[in-house]
């Protein structure tokens, strides 16, 4: 692993809200602004998947509906409440840091109109690159 390459896994637990983070000890960078830098962009990712699970409940709300023959069905797209973070320094002073994020878009199929009975169909993986300048994270 690299010096400048920090890990944190951050489990969402599913409807509670509630986080749990480890946090692989990062090499020192020897200017300071690294660990407040990864410090922050796990708050930052915090808030960014706290915006997805919005999302999610907006759309669950809202589903597309398919007819099929006498059935209708329903289907919304959700987040997995797993992710994880990276945070990589660049070598550029504008931008001296990029965060990563990663975490699943996943399509629920439900088993009717109200979406009380629903299912993963499918999941894809998204990453999310964010720079970091002027001692913030940006998007």
């Amino acid at each position: 692993m690299s010096r400048h390459r920090w890990l944190i896994t951050l489990a969402v637990a599913a409807g509670l809200g509630c986080s749990s983070l480890a946090q692989a000890e990062p090499a020192s960078l020897g200017d300071g602004h690294g660990n407040s830098a990864f410090r922050a962009f796990g708050k930052f990712a915090k808030s960014w998947m706290a915006d997805m699970e919005k999302r999610e409940t907006g759309n669950r709300a809202r589903p597309t509906l398919e007819h099929k023959g006498s059935r209708s069905y329903a289907t919304y797209l959700g987040y997995s409440p797993e992710w994880n973070v990276e945070v990589k320094a660049t070598g550029d002073r504008t931008a001296p840091y990029v965060g990563i994020l990663h975490y699943q878009e996943q399509t629920f199929s439900c088993q009717d109109e109200t979406t009380r009975r629903c299912n993963v169909v499918s999941s894809m993986p998204v990453t999310e690159v964010f720079p970091y300048r002027d001692g913030s994270w940006k998007y």
